[in-house]
């Protein structure tokens, strides 16, 4: 079913379609809610975080274009389910969010599924993680009203930035940003989405 709707968007890495059909959204969902694992929509859990749809997951992981000794950042841990894909593709991935409970509770089900390639931080996920990269990518998972400079600067020449940038309950633009050595190699729009505001 997953290689069906990651094939359907487009999307031919075959380690994102691999990873995304062993390391399904079940884990990251309570009992209650697991029946609906595999259906084609993002999933809001009771404690308030949304575990993104399959195709928007695909989607972003494609554009990041991920190789097995990158350095990620993600903005935004939320449900977890995004920094699991992220640990299948890269080698390191540092994740931050401002709530907690998110950050305590995406390393409780990572720690369960074996994954022990990420690093977890409670803080203002747009300040970054000092003392770390540049990164190889860094993913905003969550809305902002511009797409911020300062992670812009704390990728490398050749490291992708990928944000939602626009106000809820509007719908955003997901960018993808590449870092050349003077300018911005590229930046372009993914696709249209709809995030909650990024936690801060």
């Amino acid at each position: 079913m997953v290689k069906e709707q990651v094939r359907r968007i487009g999307v031919r890495s075959e380690r994102i379609i691999e990873l995304m059909s062993t390391l399904d959204r079940e884990a990251f969902l309570p009992p209650a809610l697991r029946p609906q694992a595999l259906e084609e929509h993002a999933i809001l859990r009771p404690d308030g975080e949304t575990v993104t749809a399959p195709d928007l997951t695909a989607s972003m992981l494609d554009s990041l274009a991920l190789s097995p000794t990158d350095l990620v950042l993600e903005c935004g841990t939320r449900s977890g389910w995004l920094t699991a894909l992220l640990a299948g593709l890269a080698g390191r991935v540092l994740t931050i969010d401002a709530r907690r409970p998110a950050t305590q509770g995406a390393k409780r089900v990572l720690d369960l599924l074996g994954i022990d390639n990420v690093e977890y931080r409670t803080g203002d996920p747009l300040a970054g993680w000092p003392g770390e990269g540049p990164f190889d990518a860094i993913v905003v998972n969550g809305a902002v009203p511009a797409a911020p400079v300062d992670l812009y600067r704390a990728l490398k020449p050749g490291g992708r930035l990928l944000v939602p940038v626009g106000v809820p309950p509007d719908t955003q633009v997901l960018i993808l940003t590449v870092r050349g050595e003077e300018t911005p190699r590229e930046t372009r729009p993914v696709l249209t989405v709809r995030f909650g505001n990024l936690a801060r």
